[in-house]
């Protein structure tokens, strides 16, 4: 039985039914299942790259700075937001059309102070003051902040853990938290989740909002007033246009389809991992350590009132057995390596991968320094050394393997290149690592991609036909070669 599985089992016999208030859950147990059944399982995968990526998502398309597609559809949400207030602003500012609106919304009596009385029987009203209250005058003065991009940005990295970001200002850049940003307070912040992109949208439907509610004065006025207004409205309508298009392409490109759920699922578990993993390695985020620790606070303070929490949890290890479904049969095998640490070799398209992450270099330009590496990490299998007549039967000079070692350990990070010695031999070179630390993927020729490493199958069969006939077949090359 897997690590899911068996997760899996554990929350339905923990809560083998809905619960409805927080007295009712088992706060201990689910604490002991988070700690020892999910933390394990998300630490397992937190090493791999693809799980990383749909984790770390919104840090990395839509952050202030990004160069993605994503970060451009928010720049012209922005953008589009700021371009409608002007054009409502510009409308407004005509002294019959204010006029008009002005006659279309007067003051209206509002509650500005109230006293109540609660006891067994209710919530009583004891004392009410009303005063006459210009919503119209403040709805414009929100048109003109808009107008002015009163906001630093719409998209704050640090709402990862738990919304903090709230609206700052360009010149107030304190982190006091609006009532809308409260998770308790918002049914569209979700307990656990992507933040990042819910209060994004939580900042865009309160500018949708002023902006809807100040157009439709607008086009009231306009109406009443007569045709000759027609014309001056039409850039209040194609600002909205623009507005709704930029939205629609923002919904259609981050918020639907299937990796929406995949991803939600992937932060979902990083959360829990960093809320109630004893010793969580949280570095991949790129997040301050005050952030961390805050957010783990509030996340496990969060469990004993929530009742939902637990239940999104379970979702997203359901959810995370699709991060490998759509991809090559070998993916998850490929991931594993990876998030090994060791050096994992990939020949089709070629790549390589060295304590987790790749190393940036367009191998294909490189064929004598690929096939050195290749038969490095090959030969290191079984603590070989490589000579030059493994790359080149008729080898150009006596530095041949040298001058490609040369040029090869420019490519490769320190501590990779440190573990290439020399070998034995003269004009030798072997890989310093343990086998179970190698991870060979090549394609067969039936086009399948095989996985070589040190308990492979296929590795003992290779090993056993180098054991012999590797001495034979490299006496036979230098015999052919004096003559």
């Amino acid at each position: 039985m897997d690590r899911l599985t068996l997760a899996e089992r554990r929350f339905a016999q923990l809560l083998p039914k809905p619960v409805h208030s927080a007295p009712e859950m088992p706060i201990e147990k689910l604490i002991a299942w988070l700690s020892d059944d999910v933390c394990p399982i998300v630490e397992e995968y937190s090493g791999r790259p693809a799980f990383r990526d749909q984790a770390t998502w919104p840090l990395r398309m839509l952050s202030p700075g990004a160069a993605t597609g994503e970060r451009q559809l928010i720049e012209a949400l922005d953008e589009a937001a700021v371009q409608r207030a002007k054009a409502l602003r510009e409308f407004a500012k005509k002294k019959v059309v204010w006029n008009e609106m002005v006659s279309q919304n007067p003051p209206r009596r509002a509650l500005v102070h109230e006293e109540v009385k609660i006891d067994a029987e209710g919530i009583h009203r004891l004392k009410a003051e009303f005063c006459s209250h210009d919503y119209l005058s403040m709805e414009r003065e929100q048109i003109d902040l808009i107008a002015q991009r009163f906001w630093a940005d719409l998209v704050y990295p640090e709402d990862y853990l738990e919304p903090c970001g709230g609206w700052r200002s360009k010149t107030d850049m304190s982190r006091a938290l609006a009532g809308e940003f409260a998770v308790a307070l918002n049914p569209r912040l979700h307990p656990v989740g992507d933040f990042v992109t819910g209060c994004f949208m939580v900042r865009l439907r309160i500018l949708q909002k002023v902006l809807h509610k100040f157009d439709t004065r607008c086009l009231l006025a306009a109406r009443n007033i007569g045709s000759r207004y027609a014309s001056l409205f039409r850039p209040v309508e194609q600002a909205r246009e623009a507005f709704d298009l930029s939205l629609r392409s923002f919904n259609v490109e981050c918020r639907t389809g299937p990796s929406v759920k995949l991803r939600e699922a992937c932060i979902v578990l990083t959360q829990v991992y960093v809320a109630f993993h004893p010793a969580a390695d949280c570095r991949w985020l790129g997040l301050p350590n005050w952030l961390i620790q805050y957010g783990a606070v509030c996340l496990r303070d969060r469990l004993t009132r929530d009742v939902a929490m637990p239940d999104r949890i379970a979702s997203a290890l359901g959810d995370l057995r699709q991060l490998y479904m759509d991809g090559p049969p070998d993916l998850s095998a490929k991931e594993e390596a990876i998030a090994s640490g060791g050096l994992v070799l990939v020949a089709d398209p070629r790549e390589v991968y060295w304590e987790g992450k790749k190393i940036d270099v367009q191998w294909a330009r490189y064929q004598t320094r690929w096939q050195l590496l290749w038969s490095l990490a090959q030969r290191a299998f079984r603590g070989a050394a490589v000579g030059d007549l493994d790359l080149d039967d008729h080898p150009k000079s006596a530095s041949f393997l040298g001058t490609s070692w040369g040029r090869l350990k420019t490519l490769l990070p320190t501590s990779l290149r440190k573990l290439v010695l020399p070998g034995t031999s003269k004009q030798t070179y072997r890989l310093h690592l343990e086998a179970h630390r190698i991870h060979l993927f090549e394609t067969n020729a039936a086009g399948q991609r095989t996985h070589r490493s040190r308990f492979g199958v296929r590795v003992f069969f290779d090993h056993f036909s180098l054991l012999f006939a590797h001495p034979w077949r490299d006496l036979w090359r230098r015999s052919r070669q004096r003559f």
